[in-house]
């Protein structure tokens, strides 16, 4: 299993570096690497022995496609996925009110409340990594991975759906996976927006609001609560 010794893993800081530099080959993250490949690159890693610069290494060269599906292989080995259950209630509304309106930015104050509910370290780590993802779309032309290819490949290792093991919930399980995939393809065309300005800090404390500069500045004289389910509405401005 890969531990976390940094804010941001290494696996995830040099893998990711060198995707950016060098994987924009068709179906990057959708096509695997060489088994064998995959699992040397992991060993390198867990004894930290891994080379310097990757791109110096021919069989990682020859196979770049084991470089991404490492990096797959390190969030679906976590004991828990990288966003927790908690998040869910407010992904879905937010991914739900998306779906519904011409204007995306409208489910922005529910993606970035969902994020008070992580650690630190899993901020971060989301943010390079949704950060990193917003960039390889931009080469889908070239990749045929845009955003929503993207999101299906990336939404079952970030979002855990419980397995049905009831014929009646396979279709509520599929709806499920269909939402799942939906939030993700949301954070990767969003990425700018929902953690540019964000404050690094923001699990030293929950806040029940969020500050102006993190919305787009022509959307705060719009939107000044959201509500949860019922629940008392949070704001999301300060005057």
């Amino acid at each position: 299993m890969f531990l976390f010794i940094i804010s941001v893993p290494e696996v995830l800081t040099r893998c990711t570096r060198f995707v950016e530099d060098h994987g924009t080959v068709d179906g990057i993250y959708r096509i695997s690497g060489i088994a064998s490949n995959i699992k040397k690159l992991r060993n390198l890693f867990e004894t930290k022995m891994v080379p310097q610069v990757l791109h110096t290494e021919d069989w990682i060269i020859q196979d770049i496609h084991c470089v991404p599906s490492v990096i797959k292989l390190f969030f679906r080995e976590l004991p828990e996925p990288l966003c927790p259950e908690k998040m869910y209630q407010l992904l879905r509304q937010g991914v739900t009110i998306a779906s519904g309106n011409s204007d995306s930015r409208e489910a922005l104050p529910y993606f970035k409340e969902a994020l008070h509910f992580l650690s630190c370290y899993q901020y971060k780590t989301l943010k390079h990594l949704m950060t990193h993802l917003q960039k390889v779309s931009g080469f889908s032309s070239e990749t045929g991975m845009s955003s929503k290819n993207l999101a299906i490949v990336w939404a079952p290792n970030l979002l855990r759906t419980p397995l049905s093991t009831f014929q009646g919930e396979h279709s509520k399980l599929q709806s499920n996976l269909v939402q799942n995939t939906l939030i993700v393809q949301y954070m990767i065309d969003n990425a700018k927006w929902l953690f540019e300005h964000q404050d690094n800090n923001i699990h030293a404390e929950k806040k029940k609001s969020a500050p102006q500069s993190q919305l787009p500045p022509q959307y705060l004289e719009r939107v000044k609560v959201i509500h949860v389910n019922g629940n008392a509405p949070i704001s999301l401005s300060k005057r």
